[in-house]
């Protein structure tokens, strides 16, 4: 969850209500493969490239459109270095969001670790425009109407901001950064992912006596 602790999915989050209805959504975290054995092996990481990095996009989605409901319709998994777990995901979601004026709104979110490359963008479409983040870049795209802006937004440190929340909380001088009916339901999803490629849930990957 320390994605939405980014200054980028910060302003996402406080720019959306500005832009009309939420029509269409469009989540990528590609990152480069870092050959490490353990990312390949079922029993150590429980699954692929799902569970260790699009579970990231997922809580960013849900946070960011302030989904109150969020449904997997369809999703597909590969391999395409890796030779036991995952490492391309696509899925098609659908989400309800006081964003969208009662409309069930649907979109993309894809994540993997196959290329030598890295990108990251999150994109939110409405009826008067859009706004595109790009974690790599560091931009901010905005366009309204006939307007269109780039804006730089420059990284923060995201851990150590979501561990001052976690003290705020534990002193009682804050809500709790990330409440745990958030976690139950990202993990849901990434369950939903597992569930609608056929390949499967994410808890029948998990080896016996895991948790």
């Amino acid at each position: 969850q320390t994605v939405r602790f980014d200054p980028l999915t910060r302003e996402l989050f406080a720019r959306a209500p500005e832009f009309g209805s939420l029509v269409a959504f469009d989540f990528q975290q590609r990152l480069e493969p870092r050959g490490l054995a353990w990312e390949d092996d079922p029993e150590a990481a429980c699954g692929g490239v799902v569970i260790q990095t699009l579970v990231h996009t997922l809580d960013a989605l849900r946070v960011v459109t302030r989904a109150t409901a969020t449904e997997v319709l369809h999703s597909h998994l590969d391999r395409v270095r890796y030779q036991r777990n995952e490492d391309h995901a696509l899925g098609l979601l659908a989400l309800a969001s006081p964003l969208a004026s009662g409309r069930r709104v649907q979109g993309l979110v894809a994540g993997s670790k196959v290329s030598a490359s890295r990108q990251m963008r999150y994109q939110l479409l409405f009826d008067d425009g859009a706004l595109e983040a790009d974690y790599v870049q560091r931009t901010l795209r905005v366009t309204h109407g006939g307007e269109r802006r780039v804006l730089e937004v420059p990284p923060a440190p995201t851990v150590p901001a979501l561990l001052s929340a976690f003290v705020a909380h534990v002193l009682g001088k804050g809500d709790n950064p990330v409440p745990p009916a958030d976690a139950i339901e990202t993990m849901r999803l990434v369950d939903s992912v597992y569930a609608t490629s056929g390949q499967g849930s994410h808890s029948s990957k998990q080896p016996p006596g895991s948790v």
